[in-house]
């Protein structure tokens, strides 16, 4: 366990499920970059679209808090929800724990 957490992506349409061990301090699209998992990202993980939109599904209490500039991109993604973040702003905050997203935006496998 030590300084990591498991992550799980999902896209239910399209009956995608995998589960990898982060670090604490890793963001969710880092570990899509990492583990070959197809999450969009068309600024790089600068927070300057909102084409990495996730949804935390179980877990948030485990994530790093939304800062102000994501509040504010957040607001422009279509599906918009209580759970919503973007993943390169969703950072792992607690070892041990288990973290679930939904993929919105999809580019396939």
């Amino acid at each position: 366990m030590g300084n990591t957490a498991k992550l799980t992506f999902k896209h239910s349409a399209k009956g995608f499920e995998k589960t990898v061990d982060i670090k604490v301090g890793e963001s969710v699209l880092d570990a899509a970059l990492n583990f070959d998992i197809p999450l969009q990202h068309a600024c790089g993980g600068f927070c300057a679209c909102t084409t990495c939109h996730i949804k935390v599904t179980s877990g948030a209490e485990a994530v790093s808090a939304q800062e102000d500039d994501e509040a504010d991109r957040i607001l422009q993604v279509a599906n918009l929800a209580p759970n919503s973040r973007l993943g390169c702003q969703t950072k792992a905050a607690v070892a041990g724990s288990s973290i679930t997203v939904e993929i919105q935006n999809w580019d396939g496998l």
